[in-house]
């Protein structure tokens, strides 16, 4: 018995190491994590207990083979099929199936990276008790939402922020762990948060794709048109458009960041704070020179420098220690 539990704890330290490593290698700003985003998670888990850091690189790997997957067979189907929605009741069987019953997976020496998060992540939706209706959920805002090239309003937008960096916010918020029944509801705020940023990050590489993910009414509002955006046109008219949506976004952090007192005080709240501050620096960067989107395709994808990391603490600290009686933080730059 002592054989088989040193076994199974050897094959969850691997299984652990391997998702941390994917956190690591793709967490520097490249997007993911279901639109969660995993820009900053790497770095602020380090506020957090080893049993919470490793469920958060266990959910932040698994979410983002599940983005994959549903990215995968849309691209494999393209227009002449449903597109990703094949693959959902795949995905929702496997994640049945981890809840409910022992995966059957290959020898350890023959078990690939996506194999080993299998392990992790099972292990972590026991230990934290995660409702396996959130990853259902997630697997179908993805789906929803995987071929879209064209978004109409903001209430549309939202409705896919809350789909998908929604749902991986509750889900981590799960493994963090709350003193307040409306804990998730902040978190998933702050997932849409994130989601919303990658999107303006990710706006040069979406338009090379034809895919337009920013609100034809807000273009329309600003007077910027499709035709000059598809252009790459950079003028008065844009910046005031991308001014706008960081303001959108700043807004989510900042309605989840009323929550983040609810949250564990082993560190969850440092880690959760850390990553909000991280994500508003790049907020800052985008508020500041609008135009950089466009020009710049690397903007928040590479990782930030120590310096740069360090200067986001003290609004990471104010953000930390604020009680719910307490006003609101300033979250500006």
């Amino acid at each position: 018995m002592a054989d088989v539990a040193a076994e199974d704890s050897a094959e969850r330290r691997t299984a652990f190491a391997t998702a941390r490593q994917m956190c690591r290698r793709e967490g520097g700003g490249e997007g993911g994590g279901g639109g969660g985003g995993a820009g900053g998670a790497y770095l602020a888990s380090f506020f957090l207990p080893r049993a919470k850091r490793d469920g958060v690189y266990a959910v932040w790997a698994f979410a983002r083979l599940v983005q994959r997957a549903v990215a995968t067979e849309g691209g494999r189907c393209g227009d002449s099929c449903s597109g990703a929605g094949s693959i959902m009741p795949l995905l929702k069987s496997r994640i049945d199936a981890m809840y409910d019953s022992p995966h059957q997976l290959p020898l350890p020496q023959f078990r690939d990276e996506s194999q080993w998060v299998l392990i992790a992540v099972a292990a972590t939706m026991r230990r934290f008790d995660i409702p396996r209706k959130l990853w259902h959920d997630l697997i179908d805002g993805l789906v929803a939402f995987g071929g879209v090239q064209r978004i109409a309003t903001w209430r549309s937008l939202d409705s896919h922020l809350a789909a998908s960096g929604g749902n991986v916010g509750r889900i981590v918020a799960a493994v963090l762990g709350a003193s307040h029944s409306d804990a998730a509801n902040f978190a998933a705020a702050i997932g849409r948060a994130m989601r919303l940023t990658i999107i303006l990050r990710d706006l040069n590489r979406d338009l090379a794709r034809d895919r337009l993910l920013l609100p034809l009414e807000d273009l329309a509002r600003f007077r910027y048109s499709e035709r000059e955006m598809l252009a790459n046109t950079i003028n008065d008219s844009f910046r005031s458009l991308i001014r706008h949506e960081v303001g959108r976004a700043r807004g989510l952090f900042r309605e989840g960041v009323a929550g983040t007192c609810w949250l564990d005080g082993d560190g969850s709240r440092m880690a959760a704070a850390a990553l909000v501050s991280l994500q508003l620096a790049q907020l800052d960067e985008v508020e500041r020179a609008p135009e950089s989107i466009l020009r710049n395709d690397n903007i928040g994808r590479k990782r930030p420098s120590l310096a740069a990391q360090l200067r986001q603490l003290p609004r990471a600290w104010r953000i930390a220690k604020r009680q719910a009686a307490d006003p609101l933080p300033n979250l500006g730059s």
